[in-house]
C-alpha cells in the first residue's frame, strides 16, 4: 500500500508502507537494544536509565540529522521535509 502525497512535498512522493515502516522501526529498536542493556547491567538504577534514555534520545536526533534512521535506511526509506 502506498500512498500518494500532495503539497509542499511534491506530488510524485510516495508513502512508505507501513509494515516497511514498522520493520524499519524494528531495526532501530534491535540496534538500540545491546547498548541499553550493557548500560542497563553495568550502570543500574536511576542513572542508568538516565544514560538509556539519553541513548536513545541521542541516537534518533542524530539519525533526524542525517536523512534516516538505520532501520530506514536498511529498508531504503528517505524522510522527505
Amino acid at each position: 500500500m502506498q500512498v500518494q502525497m500532495q503539497g509542499a512535498v511534491g506530488e510524485d512522493t510516495v508513502c512508505a508502507d507501513p509494515g516497511v515502516r514498522f520493520v524499519a522501526l524494528v531495526i532501530d529498536w534491535l540496534v538500540l537494544l545491546v547498548p541499553n542493556l550493557v548500560i542497563q547491567f553495568v550502570v543500574a538504577g536511576v542513572l542508568g536509565l538516565g544514560l538509556t534514555i539519553l541513548l536513545n534520545v541521542a541516537y534518533y536526533v542524530y539519525f533526524w540529522t542525517e536523512g534516516a534512521t538505520l532501520g530506514k535506511k536498511a529498508m531504503g526509506l528517505l524522510v522527505v521535509r
